[in-house]
């Protein structure tokens, strides 16, 4: 447990230390706090009918206020995913580590941790800034917000997982083009570019690629803005999404375990 921890500690410091992570988290970070801000501005500032403040804020920072906070967290999750061998590789530190008595799987592990650690960081501090706020302007805490954050962060965790997972048994280009792929066309398919397919066929299409399904999603969404609050169905969702994130961490462990290593990577 010490030789992990250490691992893990190990992995934070070298995030910490590269330029482009660092970018992304900050992007990621202001992205957070001035869409729920401005969302916030907004919505006080335009007439609401019947709706309440604290609800329009609720609704508008998780649909539209926070949406670049999505996309950048997506890119941070396939970046960290793709790179976490092709960096070690690259800098030739990787081969120090496994010549000790260390296996591969438990650098796998730690590695992913503390990537899923800085994930989780980011999606914590949007869930707070949104939750606050909706606290601070309705005097009471909103209901099932935080659950709803919960299951969403599970999908960031699944999508590290997956580009994990390629990664750990391919060169890194590759992990990168299927995690875009997924997104890109779950995204046309949301939108309704693809209407020739129809949106819900291209949209399982592009879960068997990444398995977060446009259902889920919605429950998710429906939990997050407060217009229906299904426990039963968000406790299932997020039972899923974990048990794709430990099977795809399996794969990934399973893939590095096997996988040839040579120093022209």
């Amino acid at each position: 447990m010490r030789v992990f921890a250490t691992l893990v500690r190990r992995h934070l410091a070298r995030l910490s230390a590269d330029r482009t992570t660092l970018i992304a988290v900050a992007l990621a970070a202001a992205a957070a706090l001035f869409g729920a801000l401005a969302t916030a501005f907004s919505v006080n500032v335009a007439p609401g009918g019947s709706v309440g403040l604290g609800a329009r804020v609720r609704a508008g920072a998780w649909d539209d206020g926070t949406a670049l906070f999505n996309v950048l967290v997506f890119v941070l999750c396939i970046q960290l995913g793709a790179s976490h061998v092709s960096t070690e590789l690259r800098r030739g530190t990787l081969f120090s580590w496994l010549a000790r008595p260390l296996a591969r799987g438990t650098w796998t592990l730690a590695s992913w941790t503390a990537a899923a650690l800085l994930v989780l960081g980011l999606e914590a501090a949007r869930s707070g800034i949104i939750y606050a706020t909706c606290w601070w302007i309705d005097g009471s805490p909103p209901s099932g917000m935080l659950l709803g954050a919960v299951v969403l962060a599970a999908g960031s965790l699944l999508v590290l997982s997956m580009v994990f997972a390629i990664a750990a048994a391919a060169p890194a280009p590759y992990a990168v083009a299927v995690g875009l792929a997924a997104y890109l066309l779950g995204n046309l398919a949301w939108q309704g570019v693809l209407r020739g397919v129809g949106k819900a066929g291209v949209m399982e299409l592009g879960a068997m690629l990444l398995p977060l399904f446009a259902r889920h999603a919605e429950t998710v969404r429906h939990a997050l803005i407060g217009t229906e609050v299904n426990a039963p169905q968000l406790v299932w969702v997020l039972t899923y999404r974990l048990g794709w994130t430990v099977f795809l961490l399996s794969l990934a462990v399973l893939a590095f375990s096997h996988r040839d290593l040579s120093p022209r990577g």
